[in-house]
C-alpha cells in the first residue's frame, strides 16, 4: 500500500473511531417517537423477515428494521443502548466512508473539512444517533455515488457488483435513495455514457427493488392517501438552514463556504447534472406538500455539502476556509450540546406505571396518538380512540398531551390522580387510585 494510501485509511479509520465516541453518549436515553414507533412495530414484534413485509406511515425502514431485529432477536433483548449501536455504527462508518472518497481526490485537509461538516451537522448528528435508517441511507449514498464515480473512470465487473449491492441495501432501507440513483442516470444520459452495461445495471436496481415494495405496496399506498396536504411555503429555506448546521452562525459560515464551493463546482461534471435532480426533486416534493414533509428526508444531501466545503478548501488554500468550517462546526456542537444526553420524553417511566398498574389488576388505557411509542416499552395496556371511552379506565396513560388536549380534558374531570412528567417532550398519567410505587 502506498504511503498516499495509508494516510487515506487510517484518516477514514480515525474519523470513524472518533465519530462513533462523540455519538455514544446519551446511548441509553429514551427513544423518540418514532423511533419508538419504528421498534413496536417493526423492530420487536415476529420474525427479522416480517420487518420486511409491512409498512405503517412510511415509518418502517426495512432492511434497517430487519437488521435491527435480527440483533434483538440474537441477544433477547430490546434496550436503547443496544438498540443505537447500528444507527452510530452506520453514521460513524458514513463519515470515514466520506473521508476516504474525498482524500483519494482532494487529499487530507480536505477529507477532514468533509468529515467536520457532516459529523458535527445537527441533522445528521440527531438522526445518526436516532434508531431510524437515516444513517444507513447516507452511508449508502456516499459509498454508491463513490462508486458511482469510480465507474465511470475504469468500468469494473467487481466496481459495478459492489455499486448493485450498496444501491440495493439504500433502497430498501429508504425510497429517497431513488434520487441519488437518478442523478446517476441523469449524469450518464448527460455523458451520453448509457450504455448496455449501465441499462442492465439500473435494470437489475429497478427489479429488485421493485419485487420488494411490491409486497408492502398495499400499506405504501394507504399510507399515503391517509397523509393530508399541506404546504409549506418555507420549506426550501427550513431545508437550507438544516444542510448548513442549523444554527445562525454556521449557517452564514458555512452558507459562505458553500457558495465559494458551489462557483467553482458548477460548471465541472458531474455538479449540473446533480444538482439539476436535487432541486427538482426538492421542488416536487415541495409542491406535492404532504404533510410530514421534513428536512429529514433530505439528510442524505449533508454530505454533498461537506463535499462542496471540501472543494473549497482544496482550491483555497489558506487557513481562511478551514477557519470558517472550525466556526460553524463549533456552533452546530455548540448548538446541540443541550440536551444532548438526556432524554427528550418519559417513556420508560410511563411504561413502567403502566406494568405496575396491570400487575395490579387496572384497566391501563392509553390515547390513540401515544401507542406507538407505548409498543417499544410495553404492550400491558388498551388503546383508547374517542375520549368518551375513558370512562372505563382505571388508569390513563398519553404521552402527547399537546396532541392529545381533548383526552387530557376528559381525563383531567374523570380521574381524581395526576402525574406530570416534564420533559421536552411532556407526558400524563391518570388513574383513579394513587399510581403504586416502583
Amino acid at each position: 500500500m502506498r504511503s498516499e494510501e495509508r494516510t487515506g485509511v487510517l484518516a477514514a479509520v480515525a474519523a470513524t473511531g472518533l465519530t462513533a465516541a462523540a455519538y455514544i453518549p446519551g446511548i441509553g436515553r429514551s427513544l423518540t417517537y418514532d423511533a419508538g414507533e419504528t421498534v413496536g412495530f417493526f423492530i420487536l414484534p415476529g420474525t427479522p423477515f416480517d420487518a420486511l413485509r409491512a409498512q405503517r406511515a412510511f415509518n418502517n425502514h426495512p432492511l434497517f428494521s430487519f437488521l435491527e431485529s435480527i440483533l434483538v432477536h440474537a441477544t433477547g433483548r430490546s434496550d436503547e443502548w443496544l438498540l443505537r449501536i447500528l444507527p452510530i455504527a452506520f453514521a460513524a462508518s458514513a463519515v470515514g466512508a466520506l473521508v476516504w472518497a474525498v482524500h483519494r481526490r482532494l487529499g487530507l485537509a480536505p477529507a477532514l473539512a468533509a468529515a467536520t461538516i457532516l459529523a458535527t451537522n445537527p441533522m445528521f448528528v440527531e438522526h445518526g444517533r436516532s434508531v431510524r435508517g437515516y444513517s444507513l441511507l447516507v452511508l449508502a449514498a456516499i459509498v454508491a455515488t463513490d462508486l458511482f464515480l469510480e465507474l465511470l473512470d475504469r468500468p469494473s465487473r467487481n466496481l459495478s457488483i459492489g455499486y448493485v449491492v450498496v444501491v440495493t441495501v439504500g433502497m430498501l432501507t429508504h425510497l429517497f435513495m431513488a434520487p441519488v440513483l437518478l442523478a446517476h442516470a441523469v449524469e450518464l444520459a448527460r455523458r451520453r455514457a448509457l450504455d448496455r452495461r449501465w441499462v442492465i445495471t439500473f435494470l437489475t436496481l429497478g427489479v429488485l427493488s421493485g419485487v420488494f415494495y411490491a409486497r408492502m405496496l398495499d400499506d405504501l399506498l394507504s399510507a399515503g392517501e391517509s397523509r393530508g396536504r399541506i404546504f409549506q411555503p418555507t420549506f426550501p429555506w427550513d431545508l437550507a438552514v438544516e444542510l448548513l448546521g442549523h444554527e445562525v452562525v454556521a449557517v452564514v459560515s458555512l452558507g459562505a463556504i458553500t457558495a465559494i464551493g458551489l462557483r467553482r463546482l458548477v460548471r465541472q461534471p458531474p455538479t449540473p447534472a446533480f444538482a439539476a435532480v436535487i432541486v427538482v426533486v426538492i421542488v416536487v416534493a415541495w409542491f406535492a406538500a404532504p404533510e410530514n414533509l421534513a428536512p429529514r428526508f433530505f439528510v442524505w444531501l449533508v454530505p454533498a455539502v461537506a463535499v462542496i466545503g471540501a472543494t473549497t478548501v482544496s482550491s483555497i488554500r489558506t487557513a481562511i476556509p478551514v477557519g470558517l468550517i472550525a466556526i460553524g462546526a463549533l456552533a452546530s456542537v455548540v448548538g446541540v450540546a443541550d440536551g444532548y444526553t438526556a432524554p427528550r420524553n418519559a417513556y420508560p417511566e410511563i411504561a413502567a406505571i403502566v406494568d405496575r398498574a396491570d400487575e395490579r389488576g387496572d384497566l391501563v388505557c392509553v390515547s390513540d396518538l401515544s401507542v406507538p411509542p407505548m409498543l417499544a416499552y410495553t404492550r400491558a395496556f388498551s388503546a383508547v380512540v374517542d375520549p368518551v371511552d375513558l370512562a372505563q379506565c382505571d388508569v390513563v396513560a398519553i404521552v402527547e398531551p399537546q396532541l392529545d388536549d381533548e383526552y387530557v380534558d376528559v381525563a383531567s374531570e374523570r380521574f381524581d390522580h395526576r402525574i406530570d412528567f416534564d420533559r421536552q417532550d411532556p407526558g400524563i398519567v391518570f388513574s383513579s387510585e394513587p399510581i403504586p410505587a416502583g
